[in-house]
């Protein structure tokens, strides 16, 4: 589901069509559970829309793996911020392979939604995601791994779209 934290950072919609007719959902509903989604017999996903980011919209996304080439999510995070100036009006986080489906870190966005955005909103955000986050434990990588890496990639995704430096290494 690479895919999926982007999208679900920018709120995005899936369109479901079957012979009966056409449903649209929001794609944080389309994930139930894992390997299972909202779609019902004889539908499939005919489009997928997202909300542009404007102009002021930020956005950045990183995947981590453990090797280059077809490989598995250790962790994902994309981030989009709706912003006036200095103020984010809205922000976006999805994250992947840290709970049973992606999803989207809500706390993480409430701590930087109607705020200027500087460090202590960035690491608020961060340690949001890092709280929210249910990972598993398998053979790329352990729970308490995955839960930092979360955090860590929240923060360097904020400060990536925000067009900070990066930090010393968390």
């Amino acid at each position: 589901a690479d895919l999926a934290p982007p999208l679900l950072a920018q709120d995005a919609d899936v369109e479901l069509t079957s012979a009966a007719g056409r449903r649209t959902l929001p794609l944080c509903e389309f994930f139930l559970d894992y390997r299972k989604t909202a779609v019902r017999s004889g539908e499939l996903v005919t489009a997928i829309s997202i909300r542009p980011l404007g102009e002021g919209g930020r956005a950045a996304y990183c995947k981590l793996q453990l090797r280059r080439a077809m490989a598995i999510s250790v962790v994902s995070v994309a981030v989009a911020l709706w912003m006036n100036e200095d103020t984010c009006v809205d922000a976006g986080i999805g994250l992947g392979a840290a709970a049973a489906v992606p999803y989207r870190a809500e706390a993480a966005e409430e701590a930087l939604r109607g705020r200027v955005v500087g460090e202590a909103e960035i690491d608020a955000a961060a340690d949001a995601a890092r709280e929210s986050a249910s990972p598993i434990d398998d053979v790329r990588a352990s729970v308490d791994y995955r839960r930092k890496m979360c955090g860590v990639l929240v923060r360097r995704m904020l400060r990536k779209a925000m067009g900070l430096p990066e930090a010393a290494r968390a």
